[in-house]
């Protein structure tokens, strides 16, 4: 398998499992249960962050807020790039569509990066400095992570 290939396939990969991650952190927030709800990502960043439970509440109606437009961002990004799958696993390859379609999907993934950050920026205004902080620490632990998982991928690879 060619080396472009591979890494066409990676990249598929990691964005449906980045895309499906995003969309059950959302619908895990949106459960207004209580904290043992939430799924263990979002429990070990509450706890890592020491969020108090009025901090908790206020980050809840901000995503609550916002839930049914990333729901629907992110029900669209799905069915976009459902199409784009079949675009690509097609018996006849039709490079303009993949690229039309690629096109759309990352038009719809820039909005909904956009209305992260949006959120994002409410949510930062809830949290103390050295909350903020710390999320970042645990930001950067995850993206490491995440790096050294991706180059076991490519090692795998090129075996």
């Amino acid at each position: 398998m060619k080396k472009s290939m591979k890494t066409a396939i990676l990249v598929v990969v990691g964005l449906a499992v980045l895309g499906m991650g995003l969309h059950h952190a959302y619908a895990a927030v949106s459960n207004e249960e209580s904290l043992s709800s939430l799924n263990p990502f979002l429990k070990r960043s509450y706890a890592g962050l020491g969020l108090t439970d009025q901090q908790i509440t206020a980050i809840k109606a901000v995503v609550k807020q916002n839930l049914l437009q990333i729901k629907a961002m992110s029900e669209q990004i799905i069915m976009e790039r459902r199409a784009l799958k079949s675009l690509i696993r097609a018996e006849a390859m039709d490079e303009p569509a993949i690229r039309a379609q690629v096109a759309k999907v990352a038009a719809l993934e820039a909005d909904r990066c956009v209305k992260r950050a949006f959120i994002g920026r409410e949510i930062r205004g809830i949290l103390t400095p050295e909350q903020i902080n710390k999320a970042k620490e645990m930001r950067i632990f995850r993206e490491r992570l995440v790096d050294r998982r991706i180059a076991r991928v490519y090692k795998w690879f090129e075996e």
